[in-house]
């Protein structure tokens, strides 16, 4: 018999003892030599006695003789693990020329030799290890995603005694718009970058080494695991501010953008990675809330104000359906002949518990939940159907003021809906003047001019209200068709005291004129701010000198305003 034929009936004859009765030695002697998968036998040492076909193409074994040594690195310590635990069998896996194998193990104590089984599973690994990857990695940017983020976070806090990490959610300001303009294929190099960016800017936070995480959308996370005396939530904020400071080269546009920064501290803002995340958020959205760009630590209060944006949120989804929500007026005032020229519409909301809530605290909730949509056109409906009836004394009947949030003007049916209305109601297009913050008429130049030019050929008025106070330059001012600039309460009560703000009062009406349009002063209260508007050629006035705002007003309108006046039906301090 050769040393061949040898080696492969004592392998097979160990095989027969391990398995019992069964095929003839002869019927069985072929099976090593005939398995596609690679078969070893081995001395309790490592050294391998015999390698079937399959082994030896894989493991790249020159021969089968006995003694030859195992490519498998440290075979032999595992065996004799093995050995001297007791335990039949084990599994691992081992790195060969490139390759991964799964290795099984089974002794045979009585025989002094153990069988190896090999399954090449380099493919499945490697699927299972992108998968792996993909599970926990954004696809666009690389960083990590939410949910590695959550591990990282969970690990940090074990691997401090103190539990003392730093958690920062940085959101991006106005991405939608570059994505609206420029398309989401510049929107996604730009989200590339920023995720560049923040990543350098994370690795050297406060002289510390942050990581860089995306959630989704316009969202990122930075973790710091390890905080030091430099990682003061200002120092930090002003890095990743910094990071933002350079445009973002764009196809055919330079763009620049800001980042509003909530931060937490664990582990006292939170327990584990979902409350450092919810109290990020927390913070995050108080900074979103106040126009972005900029930072907010996470404080208890927040919390209370969060529920309380809830309550209201909700109260206010039922205010509408339980039609607790009405208009009141204030009256706007030639200055020359103090005779009543318009009305604003006002919107209030009278809570069957806590009477009538200031508009400041709803508004922007309303804003923010998506109501302001519905809530505007009802209140201009309602307010067309008023003003339909005013009749005027000694004059025209009064223009209608209704205020516009940035939601309805961005809506495409905007126009038609306002078109639909003065039909509905029967009020003549020229009695309605649709007003809108520079704030709001800044949010998208073009869109809103394109907008406000359509509203003007159906005969509608514009006027930007509290103007002053966003950040319109000038050549976007002259391409808005308005009627009117409102100037901000602000600068008007300010006459007399500052002569900084009369300077920008009497600048404003000079540039309304010059661009064709009437000016009306805001927040009139004094007859000396009345005076002094009127002496600096400002055409109309508003305030509590005139009259406060009422549910509802006389419909024949007087004609003289020369002194103030308070309804019974007063409800506000407009």
């Amino acid at each position: 018999m050769s040393e061949r034929s040898g080696l492969v009936a004592r392998f097979m004859g160990s095989v027969l003892r391990s398995l019992g009765a069964g095929p003839t030695a002869s019927e069985l002697a072929l099976f090593p030599e005939r398995n596609p998968g690679p078969v070893l036998l081995c001395a309790h040492d490592g050294h391998v006695l015999y390698a079937n076909p399959a082994a030896r193409r894989a493991l790249g074994l020159a021969t089968h003789a006995p003694g030859a040594e195992s490519p498998l690195s440290d075979l032999g310590d595992r065996l004799r693990r093995l050995w001297d635990s007791g335990i039949a069998d084990s599994t691992f896996d081992c790195p060969v020329a490139g390759r991964l194998f799964s290795c099984r193990m089974l002794s045979l104590r009585d025989r002094g030799v153990a069988h190896v089984y090999l399954t090449d599973v380099t493919e499945t690994r490697t699927a299972e290890d992108r998968f792996a990857h993909a599970r926990g990695h954004d696809a666009l940017t690389g960083l990590g995603n939410r949910v590695s983020f959550e591990a990282r976070v969970e690990q940090a806090l074990l691997d401090r005694p103190d539990g003392r990490v730093v958690v920062l959610l940085v959101d991006l300001d106005r991405l939608r718009r570059v994505n609206e303009s420029l398309g989401h294929a510049a929107g996604d190099r730009l989200l590339r970058e920023a995720a560049e960016r923040l990543k350098s800017a994370a690795q050297g936070l406060g002289g510390l080494r942050g990581e860089a995480f995306r959630f989704e959308g316009d969202t990122f996370g930075v973790l710091l695991a390890t905080v030091g005396p430099d990682a003061a939530p200002a120092r930090l904020a002003s890095s990743v501010h910094a990071a933002f400071d350079a445009s973002f080269a764009l196809p055919g546009r330079e763009v620049f953008i800001t980042a509003s920064l909530g931060i937490a501290l664990g582990p006292a803002d939170g327990a584990g990675a979902a409350g450092l995340l919810r109290a990020a958020e927390v913070a995050l959205d108080q900074v979103k809330q106040r126009g972005g760009n900029g930072f907010q630590c996470y404080a208890a209060a927040l919390d209370s104000m969060a529920r309380e944006f809830l309550d209201v949120e909700s109260a206010l989804h039922r205010a509408v359906e339980r039609g607790q929500l009405f208009l009141a007026y204030q009256p706007q005032v030639e200055l020359a002949r103090r005779r009543e020229t318009g009305r604003e519409a006002l919107l209030r909301w009278r809570h069957p518990q806590h009477g009538v809530v200031p508009p400041d605290r709803f508004l922007p909730v309303a804003e923010e939940s998506g109501l302001m949509s519905r809530i505007g056109a009802w209140a201009t409906r309602e307010a067309c159907r008023a003003a339909r009836d005013w009749a005027g004394v000694g004059g025209p009947p009064p223009r209608l003021a209704v205020n516009v949030s940035a939601p309805q003007l961005h809506d495409p049916r905007f126009c038609e809906g306002i078109a639909a209305v003065l039909s509905e109601t029967g009020l003549p297009s020229e009695r309605l003047e649709i007003e809108i913050t520079e704030g709001t008429a800044m949010t998208d130049p073009e869109a809103v001019a394109g907008t406000l030019r359509r509203l003007k050929e159906t005969g509608v008025g514009v006027a930007i209200d509290d103007f002053g106070t966003g950040y319109s330059s000038l050549s976007y001012l002259s391409r808005f068709p308005s009627d009117r600039i409102k100037i901000d309460r602000s600068f008007v009560q300010r006459i007399g005291d500052t002569p900084e703000a009369e300077g920008i009062v009497r600048a404003v009406i000079e540039i309304g004129h010059r661009l064709g349009m009437s000016v009306l002063g805001e927040g009139v209260e004094t007859e000396a701010q009345a005076e002094a508007l009127r002496s600096w050629g400002c055409d109309e006035a508003q305030g509590f000198l005139f009259g406060r705002a009422v549910e509802e007003p006389d419909p024949a309108v007087g004609a003289s305003l020369a002194h103030g006046r308070v309804s019974e039906g007063q409800v506000d301090s407009r």
